[in-house]
């Protein structure tokens, strides 16, 4: 008997050293027919991203068939639910259903279904058991053998369920989980009555389940997790896996997933940020994807632009409940748009972005108002990707003289005489610039002024040599020329001009327009953006308007 348990010891022994390999490798054939090399080491996290439809789960039903040997799979579509809180398979049972399961796997059919989805819960819950039973009984091998040192190491080592026990605290669950002599599981809250682990709620019993998996695969394995967030909340799915990863830091982790901020968990993760994929029939060729190393050296208010993002990122100014987020979505369909508050920000997140090209292929573009820029300025941010729009602010987009037009004539179906709306809306637009002249004029120079101050003002070099600072602005004969340009554009009836130039939201033009047309403030700008999406003039107006812009994003990403 003692030659037996010794041998099993050993058997045990030699087979987790077999699988304690110290790196895993696969490869991604990409759409620029390149091949992307995957290699990670136990104790490293690749993260894939990607949103729905890009192929992320064919990339990880790729990885797990290039890797079985040495891998452990968890599903997202698996079965999160069983029947008791006993182990109901037999160990003979299990080691069938086990081979089938990394079998079935390893076919591209299981990126969608499960044949054995039944007995996945079933198995995990026999591996938590299992490995529970079995630390216990080698400690009780060891001292059988006389061999203390060996039994004072594995008592060292925690029991799974302590480690999941632990885990649940650390993740803010207020479960703990306890085995009976009959080998059922049984859980209890906050230390109250036990019961059985049948009982949890979906988000524990789905913790519960990837725990298990996590905390019984065999040293050195590569756990390939598919959407571990789903049926978990936020506020506990980034704490739940980082302890998780810590804990297997002799296992190495590719984990697929939706939650953009799960990267942010642990240190120096991998990214792998998939966009598209090209699929032949029911396979996919190639990946559109990018591999991210160094995700700790792009600059922290620039990882979710990316993370998120397709290859052209389009900063802009406002906040995501501004009129400028839903229209430049609709005009620039081909990127990421992304609101940075004021111009300031929009080059800063330009800048910021492509100084750190090192580690993405994204590419950052910006549009700011003109305010007033010289352009000889203009020019000088085009050169960093970053547009001034020739305009005031985003209303004067939406009231473009001929994106008016356009509105009306949708509305001709109402009986709306388009003619007469049309000199209605004109006459009343000169009329209010003609009584706010000064208003227009003076917050116009304001820009002017502003820009002018800071353009003059003293370098750090001028500070040093203490050079004399003085400034001098007549702003009497600023203001003076601004009006005789407003009253040139009312002369000649300039709508577009008036519009684009001044802040016509201070004024009563935006109301007046929309209640000549007959309809809400609000509900004009929806009709542009519906209009938009249905109307080959009114989409024409916005590219004469952008195609500059536009233009130079094609050549510059070409």
């Amino acid at each position: 008997m003692r030659r037996t348990i010794l041998a099993q010891l050993a058997a045990a022994t030699s087979m987790n050293n077999s699988e304690n390999s110290n790196d895993h490798n696969f490869t991604i054939p990409t759409n620029d027919k390149e091949i992307i090399q995957v290699n990670i080491d136990n104790g490293e996290v690749l993260f894939v991203l990607g949103a729905n439809g890009s192929g992320k789960s064919a990339l990880m039903q790729r990885v797990y068939s290039s890797t079985s040997a040495k891998a452990r799979r968890i599903t997202a579509h698996r079965k999160t639910w069983f029947s008791s809180n006993a182990v109901d398979v037999t160990a003979a049972q299990k080691k069938h259903n086990s081979t089938q399961i990394i079998t079935k796997d390893t076919n591209a059919e299981s990126r969608w279904k499960d044949d054995y989805f039944s007995q996945r819960s079933s198995i995990s819950i026999y591996d938590l058991v299992y490995k529970e039973n079995s630390l216990a009984r080698d400690i009780a091998v060891y001292m059988y053998l006389d061999h203390i040192e060996e039994a004072k190491k594995a008592a060292k080592q925690k029991p799974p369920i302590e480690l999941l026990n632990e885990i649940f605290a650390l993740s803010n669950i207020p479960i703990s989980v306890s085995l009976d002599g009959n080998d059922s599981l049984f859980a209890s809250k906050n230390g109250g009555n036990k019961y059985s682990i049948a009982e949890l709620s979906d988000g524990e019993r789905n913790t519960l389940l990837l725990c298990s998996d996590i905390l019984t695969a065999p040293v050195g394995s590569l756990i390939i997790v598919d959407e571990p967030e789903k049926h978990l909340h936020k506020s506990i799915s980034a704490p739940l896996l980082s302890t998780l990863f810590k804990m297997r830091n002799d296992c190495a982790f590719v984990v697929s997933t939706h939650e953009l901020a799960l990267p942010e968990c642990i240190d120096n993760p991998q990214v792998l940020l998939i966009r598209g994929c090209d699929w032949r029939g029911k396979s996919v060729q190639y990946w559109d994807a990018d591999h991210l190393k160094n995700f700790e050296n792009i600059p922290e208010d620039l990882r979710y632009a990316i993370l998120g993002a397709k290859r052209k990122v389009l900063f802009i100014e406002g906040t995501t409940t501004s009129l400028d987020i839903s229209l430049y979505k609709l005009l620039f369909k081909d990127c990421t748009v992304i609101c940075k508050g004021d111009c300031g920000e929009v080059e800063k997140a330009v800048k910021g972005l492509n100084g750190a090209s090192a580690f993405h292929h994204n590419i950052g573009f910006g549009i700011i108002d003109s305010d007033d820029r010289t352009q000889e300025q203009i020019d000088s941010l085009k050169e960093t990707n970053i547009y001034a729009l020739k305009c005031y602010s985003v209303e004067s987009l939406y009231y473009n003289f001929n994106i008016i037009k356009e509105v009306a004539n949708s509305y001709s179906h109402f009986g709306l005489d388009i003619e007469d709306t049309i000199k209605k809306i004109k006459d009343t637009v000169l009329q209010i610039a003609k009584d706010k002249i000064d208003h227009l004029a003076s917050r116009l120079c304001e820009r002017k002024i502003r820009n002018e101050i800071l353009r003059s003002m003293p370098r750090h070099s001028d500070i040093i040599s203490a050079t004399p600072f003085n400034i001098q602005i007549d702003v009497s004969i600023i203001l003076e020329k601004e009006k005789e340009t407003l009253l040139e554009y009312i002369k000649n009836e300039n709508i577009d001009a008036i519009i684009a130039r001044y802040p016509i939201r201070e004024t009563k033009m935006i109301r007046s327009v929309s209640d000549i047309l007959g309809v809400q403030k609000e509900f004009y700008k929806e009709s542009v953006r519906k209009l938009y999406m249905r109307s080959v003039e009114l989409q024409e107006v916005f590219s004469d308007i952008f195609r500059e812009i536009k233009q130079d994003i094609e050549i510059k990403c070409d």
